[in-house]
This record gives structure tokens, sequence and C-alpha cells, in this order.
């Protein structure tokens, strides 16, 4: 295990595979090469950029789709796509500035998107079903202009709904995929 930070935003263990950088939710391990490419992670594993790699493709055991970030040109900042997992065509997408993603059921991603190089910030799911992206309700006051420069996703407990901690402006919250039990739980290390 690595300590990596992101910015002055967020400070956490992660696991540094040959695969991406990427925050496990239980023990640390690499990501493992799965089906056509993609790498494998565990529900729950929070990915926030390919590691060493323009683009990387990411899946869980029994998703029908999978994800694939990559470092954009024009900043260095990840954008997300999801991909349908037989023919990898794209299901949503493109999603810039993106500040962690991973699996909280097998056929939903949860992902965080910043406000600098995307006009919508916030935190959203994504249905491997549909292609769908809803923006998970929070308290306008934690995403206003002034107040958000990045937000990143810290710890996924998979679930329905799941359980997420994301860093904003050095604030740790906590809220349910569905937008319910919204908290302030702390302090984000530097």
């Amino acid at each position: 295990m690595t300590r990596v930070t992101q910015g002055s935003h967020i400070s956490a263990l992660v696991s540094i595979g040959l695969c991406g950088v990427f925050m496990t939710s239980g023990s640390v391990g690499g990501a493992n090469e799965g089906e056509r490419g993609a790498k494998m992670i565990r529900l729950g594993d929070i990915v926030l950029s390919p590691r060493g790699e323009i683009e990387a493709e990411y899946r869980t055991p029994g998703a029908s789709c999978k994800m694939k970030l990559e470092v954009s040109e024009m900043g260095g900042f990840t954008v997300l796509q999801i991909l349908r997992a037989k023919d990898a065509s794209v299901l949503a997408g493109p999603v810039n500035d993106v500040g962690g993603v991973s699996w909280v059921t097998r056929e939903q991603i949860v992902f965080a998107v910043n406000n600098i190089y995307s006009e919508r910030p916030g935190l959203f799911l994504a249905s491997c079903a549909t292609g769908r992206i809803t923006q998970v309700k929070l308290p306008s006051s934690v995403l206003t202009p002034e107040s958000l420069g990045a937000i990143t996703l810290t710890k996924v407990s998979p679930g329905r709904p799941g359980l997420v901690e994301m860093c904003v402006d050095r604030t740790l919250y906590q809220v349910r995929t569905d937008g319910s039990r919204f908290r302030m739980i702390g302090r984000c290390e530097n």
C-alpha cells in the first residue's frame, strides 16, 4: 500500500497496480486482467485514474457493462465512458473531469464529477442496463460554484442504496446513492 495525495483535497491509502490508481473497500490488491482486456475490480473499489496509461477499461464480475477511463489531452483530467461488456459499444458518456468511479452494484456505477472541466459537477449513478445517468440529490450548499473546487470519492459501500463518502473542498461527506442520509462526517486529509 502506498499513500497517494491527489491535489490538496484527498490523501488516502490506495493500491497502485499496473492497471491504475484505485482505492479498495476491503483488502488491498491489484486489479486482474479480465475478458477482452478489461481489468477486473471488486464492488466498492474506487478507480481514480488509469495509472501509467492514456486509457484503461475496468469491469466487475457479473456486470453487463464496463467503464473506460482515459486521460484527456486537453488538460490531464479523467474522462469516463460506460461501455457494453459484450461489444464495447458506448452506453453513456463521455463525462469530463471525473473524481473517482466505482460499482455500487453489478448494474450501477457511481461517480463524482468536478466543476473545473465539467459543466455539471456532483455525484452521479449510471445504469448498466440503460446507460441512463442520474444525479444524486445533494444539498445546494455543498455544490455551489464558489465552494466546489474538487469532489473525490473516498469510500463506497456497495448495496441498494449504496453508501458513498466523498471529499468536497476538504470536507468529508457521507450520503446514500438515493440521496438520503446526507451528513458531514469530518475533514479530508491534506
